[in-house]
């Protein structure tokens, strides 16, 4: 999730590229997870600490 979280900082990527890379093959599982791990989903925590 850590590795997850710099991309969705540094990069442009969609969420579901980036859910690929750290190895989820399902973007939505990714998400569900990060929300639960994070308190945020992939989208709000690029919103507040990344890229739009």
């Amino acid at each position: 999730m850590e590795a997850a979280a710099r991309l969705l900082e540094m990069t442009p990527d969609p969420v579901a590229e980036i859910a690929r890379r750290v190895v989820f093959a399902d973007p939505l599982y990714f998400s569900r997870r990060s929300r639960a791990l994070r308190g945020l989903s992939p989208s709000a925590h690029r919103a507040r600490h990344g890229t739009s």
